[in-house]
């Protein structure tokens, strides 16, 4: 009878904890999923409660670092994955990097667009996991080499090198740097014979926040010549450097469609 007792406060901690931590969606976002904070999220897992915890980052990025019991959907593959629940009505919690990054909303309205209607979404991500304390899993172990930055006023100098764009192809041919070639950064341990060994090459991505592990499992295939550029894409518009919109470099076919609000990234 007590532990009968117990097992039901455990779950009313569990549902207070969510109510107290689960915040409405963020401002212009579609009413169909809620905010996970990271002790509601502990709380669902330590309840036992079925879920579905999905990374949907690069599986180069995950690889390396993920919540332990998620599984990987890069966001390009969300829609129409076979990984995803058959029930519709099935708990799915979508996490990536941290609060920055928009892959995880993304992907919690193309769910909703699949039928399924109970969608959390974990903001805080990887970055705010660790800061909790919490363990991360881990499938691979890249070299720990230094990946050098280059700036923007630097890489224009630059006459030599393979620039290599990580961004979806949508936002790559919307404006990139002149000579850049576009491998979307999920496919990228696919197309990984494309890279030369014998130049140097340089990693950009939106911000500059993927490309150190990037360079790392370059490093772990055999391409160590690599630097990354600071701030990614958005540092070089705001240098006011010029961007190309030719699509004749973009190797990858693009994964995801782009959204009219969003800026070049």
């Amino acid at each position: 009878m007590k532990a009968g007792v117990r097992l039901v406060c455990f779950a009313f901690s569990v549902i207070l904890a969510i109510a107290a931590h689960a915040h409405p969606p963020l401002e212009g976002a579609k009413k169909h999923w809620k905010v996970v904070s990271t002790e509601a999220l502990q709380a669902l897992r330590e309840s036992e409660t079925k879920l579905l915890l999905v990374n949907v980052l690069p599986k180069v990025i995950h690889d390396q670092m993920h919540i332990p019991g998620s599984v990987n959907i890069p966001l390009g593959a969300v829609s129409g994955s076979p990984d995803l629940p058959k029930d519709k009505n099935a708990l799915v919690v979508f996490y990536c990097m941290g609060r920055q990054c928009r892959y995880s909303p993304k992907a919690a309205d193309i769910a909703y667009d699949m039928g399924y209607s109970n969608l959390l979404v974990y903001r805080d991500g990887l970055l705010g996991w660790r800061r909790a304390g919490l363990p991360v899993g881990s499938l691979v172990t890249y070299p720990k080499v230094d990946v050098p930055l280059i700036s923007s006023t630097e890489l224009v100098d630059v006459h030599e090198a393979w620039i290599l764009d990580l961004r979806p192809a949508d936002h790559f041919v919307r404006g990139h740097i002149k000579e850049s070639v576009n491998i979307d950064l999920e496919v990228l341990h696919e197309k990984i014979q494309l890279i030369p060994k014998d130049q140097r090459v340089v990693l950009i991505d939106h911000k500059g926040k993927l490309t150190r592990t990037t360079g790392r499992f370059l490093a772990s295939q055999g391409i160590t010549n690599v630097v990354r550029l600071d701030g990614g894409i958005n540092a070089w518009v705001k240098s006011d450097l010029p961007l190309d919109t030719s699509t004749g470099s973009a190797i990858a076919l693009p994964t995801r469609a782009a959204t009219a609000d969003q800026p070049v990234q």
